[in-house]
Formats: structure tokens, C-alpha cells, sequence
């Protein structure tokens, strides 16, 4: 076995996914939270696997029709629950408490996932906004959204129809009685981010999952009720 310093980075980084997955179970927290949300992977790889890693673990999701969304329903499920079209959005955010930098300096380091991470507290209910963001939303180019926030025991899902987001890009621009998309960043015209709010969770929860940060099968949820909410 080598030593760390006559590894090559590829043998180096599984060792360090290695590591911090044994401190995570060590945690009591759930191995199949770990990958691919929180272990060390680059943030445009994550987002990537996440959609790959959705769509192998639930039966109802194929692959996309075009380059402009991650997902599709098959034209029998779309006319069996009702909706209004078939391309999905997949998105999630993972929870975390911050870690300043002030306090890395005052403690001398700063702290692993595995203890920042948030846990979804199923005896108490969710009073205030859930916090993260879906980012990289393109409210013209999908049908649906299956967005989920990821904690470190669970996850929230929900199902967002994309009638219902502004097509504004702005939270002070958003189109009345819609979804803001906040700007992502300057001159974005088509794409930009939803910060859930808890008038968001509350209307667009699709279900709530511990040990698990997916849905395995979306054929056992009335889909086309979230058509008819009012934002």
C-alpha cells in the first residue's frame, strides 16, 4: 500500500473519500446521504452525478429529450397523471450550517461536513424557509422541476410545475402571483435560482425521505394536484 505522499491524485482522492465517509457513518448519519452530495467532488461533477444518480434510482425518469433539461416522463405516465408536459428539471442543494472564518481561525481549523451538517427534525414541524438553492433554473426550457433539499439523515422533495415561475429573471421583476427566479448573475436572461421560501416548501413538498436522498418511483403521487396550486 502506498503512503500518502506516493499516491497519485486519483489514488489520494478516493482515500480521502474513504476517510470522510468512515468519520461520516462514524456520525451515526446514514452512508447513502454521504455520496454523492457531500463527499469531495468538484461542484459542477456533483451536480452531473446527482442527475445521473436520480434517474438510475427512480424508475419513473428517462433520459432527456434535448440538451436543455436532465429528465423525461414517458408520453403514458404524462397522460396517466394528467400533466402538462414531459421534461424535468433536477436540482438539489445540501443543507449545511456555515463555517466562518472567523471561527476556523479562533478554533484553528475548520470543520468537516459531517459536522455541519443539517438533520430534518420529523417530530417538529418546518417554521421558517429550509434554507439552500436550486440554481441554474431555466423556467422556459422544462415542464416540471424535481428539486430536493439534501440533509445529512434525509431529504425534502418537491415538484415544481414551471408554469407557475416567473419568466422575469429578478426577485424585484418577478411576474405577479409567480415563483421568483432570482438573477443568477448580471444580464441573465433565461436562467437564475429560487431560494425555496417556506410558502415554497409548503405548497410544492412532494414527500419527505430519511436514510434515502431519493424517490424511487413518482407514479405513486397525485402529480397534476401541484398544477392547481396558487402561488
Amino acid at each position: 500500500m502506498h503512503t500518502i505522499t506516493e499516491m497519485t491524485t486519483e489514488e489520494y482522492r478516493k482515500f480521502q473519500s474513504d476517510s470522510d465517509m468512515i468519520r461520516w457513518t462514524n456520525r451515526g448519519l446514514p452512508p447513502a446521504m454521504y455520496y454523492p452530495v457531500f463527499s469531495p467532488i468538484p461542484s459542477k461533477r456533483k451536480g452531473d452525478i446527482w442527475e445521473s444518480k436520480y434517474k438510475d434510482a427512480c424508475i419513473s425518469l428517462n433520459e432527456r429529450l434535448d440538451g436543455f433539461h436532465d429528465a423525461s416522463l414517458t408520453l403514458e405516465f404524462v397522460k396517466e397523471k394528467n400533466l402538462r408536459g414531459r421534461r424535468i428539471e433536477i436540482k438539489y442543494a445540501a443543507i449545511t450550517t456555515p463555517d466562518t472564518n472567523i471561527n476556523i481561525e479562533k478554533r484553528g481549523y475548520a470543520l468537516e461536513l459531517c459536522d455541519r451538517v443539517k438533520m430534518i427534525n420529523m417530530s417538529k414541524p418546518l417554521t421558517k424557509a429550509p434554507g439552500g438553492s436550486f440554481q441554474q433554473i431555466h423556467p422556459d426550457q422544462a415542464d416540471y422541476g424535481l428539486f430536493t433539499l439534501v440533509f445529512g439523515n434525509g431529504a425534502y422533495h418537491y415538484w415544481v410545475p414551471y408554469q407557475h415561475m416567473s419568466h422575469t429573471m429578478g426577485a424585484k421583476n418577478a411576474d405577479a402571483g409567480k415563483i421568483p427566479v432570482c438573477k443568477m448573475h448580471k444580464g441573465a436572461k433565461d436562467e437564475g435560482q429560487i431560494n425555496p421560501s417556506k410558502h415554497f416548501h409548503d405548497l410544492y413538498l412532494l414527500d419527505t425521505t430519511i436514510g434515502t436522498p431519493f424517490i424511487g418511483d413518482l407514479s405513486k403521487y397525485d402529480l397534476q394536484k401541484f398544477d392547481q396550486v396558487v402561488y
